[in-house]
């Protein structure tokens, strides 16, 4: 990785999980990296766990993966002219 395009992630606006094995062949500080430049971006650091963690051990990776869905879960909706504000409802 030769580091992040700042203008190209800075601009996305999906939730972003950046996650990676403290024993991952990436390294820790371009994730920081891209932390940084990807708004509202958060960062996963799975202990004892290399890149293919999420195949090989995955359930090391499924709390913090599944930690990250259900917020998105709490969040207000998003309404718009053809679907109306529906509390509780989910987008």
């Amino acid at each position: 990785m030769e580091g992040i395009h700042e203008e190209g992630a800075g601009s996305i606006e999906a939730p972003t999980l950046i996650a990676l094995g403290d024993r991952d062949f990436v390294l820790l500080e371009h994730a920081v990296e891209s932390y940084n430049v990807i708004p509202d971006a958060e960062l996963a650091v799975i202990p004892d766990a290399g890149h293919f963690t999420l195949s090989s051990e995955p359930w090391k990776v499924i709390p913090a993966v599944k930690h990250f869905l259900e917020k998105a879960k709490k969040r207000i909706p998003v309404a718009t002219a053809g679907t109306g504000y529906q509390p509780g409802e989910t987008r």
